[in-house]
């Protein structure tokens, strides 16, 4: 898995973000992390029903939303959970999952630290 060789946070693009939106950079950043752990459960229950389309919609959103504040590894971690889903390989999934669970554990620390 070399996505999980991806540094956890770009602190430029972060930094860039909170430049860019000033005042609204903390609801961003809340939005965030109240959005997050719910799509990842819906990912995950996805996956436990066996839900390809669902696995790539929340998959690609959630790449969508850690690439735009600077969550490299999450963005990976769910770029490649959405390409397995397309290319319909449920296969090792579940591991994928769990790295994207953690990371946004991980993620979610600095980030409030960032604030």
């Amino acid at each position: 898995m070399n996505v999980l060789n991806e540094p956890s946070l770009d602190e430029t693009a972060l930094s860039a973000l909170k430049e860019a939106t000033e005042e609204m950079f903390p609801e961003i950043i809340e939005v965030y992390l109240e959005d997050t752990p719910k799509r990842l459960v819906l990912l995950q229950t996805a996956f436990d029903s066996n839900d390809i389309k669902a696995m790539q919609e929340e998959s690609h959103c959630l790449k969508g939303s850690s690439g735009n504040i600077g969550a490299l590894k999450l963005s990976k971690i769910c770029e490649e959970i959405e390409l397995l889903s397309k290319s319909g390989s449920i296969a090792n999934q579940n591991e994928y999952i769990q790295h994207a669970f953690s990371e946004f554990d991980h993620i979610k620390k600095i980030l409030v630290d960032f604030t």
